[in-house]
């Protein structure tokens, strides 16, 4: 494999990061959205936005129960993408290695036959 074809493969299989935290800040705002029209749907039917900021909940025991509700939801998610991002770093990586270790064997076999000549 030329030097060209293995850099191009290596940027084709870049990894996007920027584009994995959108999705997950999209996920978390669909998990808090599903949430909160679930339980609180009620006071949108009878008042305006407005209202529904003043009816939040000023116990600890309903933000906690929201806390286990979205990191329930999201610590799979979240350790799902981790999962794929560790498994293409290693791809990557070992591609890397491949390359060099070819790139190492290429300069030994030509300072061995200046050595031979």
């Amino acid at each position: 494999m030329s030097k060209s074809n293995a850099t191009n493969s290596a940027d084709l299989n870049n990894i996007k990061t920027g584009r994995v935290l959108v999705i997950l800040v999209g996920i978390g705002l669909v998990i808090v959205g599903f949430y909160f029209f679930n339980f609180n749907s009620h006071i949108l039917k009878n008042e305006g936005w407005w209202k529904v900021l003043q009816n939040l909940s000023a116990d600890a025991g309903n933000w906690g129960v929201f806390g286990d509700y979205v990191g329930g939801i999201l610590n799979p998610v979240i350790a799902a993408f981790a999962f794929y991002l560790i498994a293409k770093t290693y791809e990557l990586q070992k591609r890397e290695l491949k390359l060099s270790t070819d790139a190492i064997n290429d300069q030994v076999k030509i300072s061995c036959a200046d050595c031979a000549s």
